[in-house]
């Protein structure tokens, strides 16, 4: 049926969305990883879970590849997820070793085919951060808004 889209089964417990995204994720994520070398004041206990950031290196060698195309394919079957790239979008023009336009162009048919996973620039970390803090925010709100609704009889 044209339109129409199959409900991806979602995770009843954090235990089980943890795992459920880990083993989407694969060598990106890490389970149970120390937070206390990666903070100011050296503490903080492990991360349920811990997504290694994407850097433009990354994200012009999985275009090169096709690897970011089974990369999205793999979050596609989450409920939510997103792509937070530390840079640019105009230094995806300058990758040394690319024609300038190729790896955009690149980049645009992958948006076009996984329409759902936003692809967002940050130019800092810190931006990065604080838009992944705030997606993650609206994510937890919207399921549970949707998990209130289903309750209702």
């Amino acid at each position: 049926m044209t339109g129409t889209t199959t409900p991806r089964p979602r995770p009843t417990d954090l235990g089980s969305a943890v795992d459920t995204a880990a083993g989407i994720l694969g060598p990106i994520a890490t389970r149970s990883h120390p937070l206390a070398p990666l903070t100011t004041y050296r503490v903080g206990g492990p991360a349920a879970l811990f997504v290694r950031a994407c850097t433009l290196a990354d994200l012009a060698s999985g275009l090169n590849s096709g690897t970011i195309v089974f990369e999205l394919a793999k979050l596609g079957a989450l409920s939510r997820a997103a792509l937070v790239v530390e840079d640019r979008y105009s230094a995806l023009l300058k990758v040394a070793h690319a024609p300038a336009g190729f790896l955009p162009d690149l980049l645009a048919r992958v948006q076009v085919r996984y329409p759902e996973i936003p692809i967002v620039f940050a130019e800092t970390r810190p931006l990065a951060e604080e838009w992944t803090f705030r997606w993650l925010g609206a994510a937890l709100a919207a399921s549970q808004a949707t998990d209130d609704e289903d309750d209702v009889p």
